[in-house]
């Protein structure tokens, strides 16, 4: 009998242990102090703070890596003014952040979502802006988080990647070969595709020396043998650009440019530079993606960063020009 009685007291426990072992929510009846935090992009710690209410399926915390499992309503702050922001990451990504504008009461609210979330205090101010991205000089409006980089810049600024570049880059200036100063990577040359034949007047300067990719200058104007497309180069780094000058009515509203400057050069210097198609007018942020057809074409409006970036294009490549030649190409459908 007895024997009978400890094998049903047996069997009992091993059906109970599912139940204990199951994960229970947690919810935070009151605030809770995280001591010893590794901060984000540092090697010392600092303090979190669980807001109370916030309710999730577990949280851990070991080695100073604080971990949030399937948080519902999950806010977490810090009451230390050392901490100047929140970050939130999963799987290694960045997916969150708040600024620790007023400590104690700030907070992050992590995504509700089934995964794990690693959450840092961050002591950097560059992390401390009114977005929590990285402030940027001449940055009126940001990307949100963790997109970050400018979306509007101050007037007389555009965005250009993570920054806010000069436009116009500090004034064209007229120089041997069409050269030009340039300031930042807002090379103010002109853009466009030419496909103008010298006026009679004129003729094109034949170079002393067969001109390479190497030395060609910036802002020069080169042409292919027996072709009539004139174009103007630029260099960003290691990138060697090209644009096309759409006519020579466009040509000419560049005061600056004289034919004679024009050097006719073998096609495969020509093909060593990538051509550019983007532009933005002097004066204005919008930047267009042009389509020429022979003297005439098409410009499309990249109204986002987003659209640019999903364009695959390239933020170097952008010339700036003039109203004249930007007016030159009808207008077609918004790029977005």
């Amino acid at each position: 009998m007895r024997k009978n009685i400890l094998i049903t007291v047996l069997a009992s426990l091993f059906l109970a242990l599912p139940v204990i072992a199951a994960v229970t929510d947690f919810t935070a009846d009151g605030n809770i102090v995280v001591s010893g935090v590794t901060i984000y992009e540092g090697g010392s710690t600092d303090d979190l703070l669980i807001l109370t209410t916030s309710t999730a399926e577990s949280f851990n915390f070991n080695s100073g890596v604080f971990t949030v499992t399937n948080p519902d309503t999950f806010k977490i702050g810090s009451s230390n003014s050392t901490v100047k922001s929140i970050y939130v990451k999963k799987s290694g990504s960045a997916v969150a952040c708040a600024v620790n504008s007023s400590p104690g009461s700030s907070y992050v609210t992590l995504p509700t979502a089934a995964a794990d979330y690693i959450v840092y205090p961050s002591t950097a101010t560059n992390f401390a802006t009114a977005d929590c991205c990285s402030s940027v000089s001449h940055a009126v409006t940001y990307n949100a988080f963790p997109t970050c980089g400018p979306a509007t810049c101050d007037g007389g600024y555009y965005v250009s990647g993570a920054s806010c570049l000069q436009i116009g880059g500090g004034g064209v200036s007229g120089g041997g070969g069409g050269g030009y100063s340039t300031l930042g990577l807002a090379t103010p040359t002109p853009s466009a595709s030419v496909s103008p034949s010298p006026s009679p007047s004129a003729s094109p300067a034949s170079p002393s020396a067969t001109p390479t990719p190497q030395t060609i200058k910036e802002g020069a104007m080169i042409r292919a043998i027996g072709d009539v497309d004139v174009y103007i180069v630029k260099y960003v780094g290691d990138k060697k650009f090209k644009r096309l000058i759409l006519s020579p009515s466009v040509f000419n509203s560049y005061k600056h440019l004289k034919w004679t400057d024009v050097m006719d050069v073998e096609k495969s210097v020509v093909d060593a530079f990538t051509t550019s198609e983007l532009v933005r007018a002097a004066g204005d942020p919008k930047v267009y993606k042009l389509y020429p057809t022979g003297d005439t074409g098409q410009k499309r409006w990249i109204k986002t960063a987003a659209g640019f970036n999903r364009m695959g294009f390239d933020w170097d490549a952008i010339y700036e020009i003039n109203t004249v030649d930007r007016n030159s190409y009808t207008t077609g459908i918004v790029i977005e």
